[in-house]
């Protein structure tokens, strides 16, 4: 029986329901690479954490800002609290910079292993939900495709994303093997 090829999924991984095939391998393989996609995720959810709380600080130094209790800040203890307050927002900018540095880098490391998927549906959904954030629902509209299907083309895909993970991110293989 031939097989067709439609966004890298082939017509015999398909069952009769609809649904994918998946083997034990394929799901241990697509567990490993969403792990590495979540890593991606969560690292630029921190940057926009650590923007936030940047942002915050630096609201919390202009003058007449509420202390952290909600109570107006007196002129005496505004000044008091400039220093602490300068080397606060210094720390969140040194960690902001480490964090955007490794998320730039591992999303760079995404794209790389992402480009080298067979399938341009799989490819085009782990980018938009794993490094762009959005949610399924948002990433499967802009592929016209409806979530669940989505996520089934994002399983086939993880699994192949598995050969192309960064070092440290798939399981070793055996020398046997």
């Amino acid at each position: 029986m031939a097989t067709i090829s439609c966004g890298g999924i082939l017509r015999n991984d398909v069952a009769p329901d609809g649904m994918l095939r998946s083997s034990e391998g394929d799901r241990f393989r697509a567990s490993c690479s969403r792990a590495y996609m979540e890593h991606v995720r969560d690292l630029s959810l921190s940057v926009r954490r650590l923007q936030a709380e940047i942002d915050s600080a630096r609201e919390m130094l202009m003058p007449g800002a509420a202390r952290i209790d909600g109570m107006p800040a007196s002129p005496n203890a505004y000044a008091d609290a400039i220093p602490d307050g300068v080397a606060d927002l210094q720390d969140l900018v040194a960690d902001y910079c480490a964090e955007l540095a490794a998320c730039v880098e591992e999303q760079r490391a995404a794209h790389a292993a992402l480009s080298h998927l067979s399938g341009e549906a799989g490819r085009t959904v782990l980018a938009l939900h794993y490094v762009s954030g959005l949610t399924w629902e948002r990433a499967a509209a802009q592929v016209g495709y409806s979530a669940p299907w989505a996520k089934e083309i994002a399983r086939a895909a993880l699994a192949e994303l598995y050969d192309f993970l960064p070092p440290g991110w798939a399981a070793p293989r055996h020398p046997a093997v």
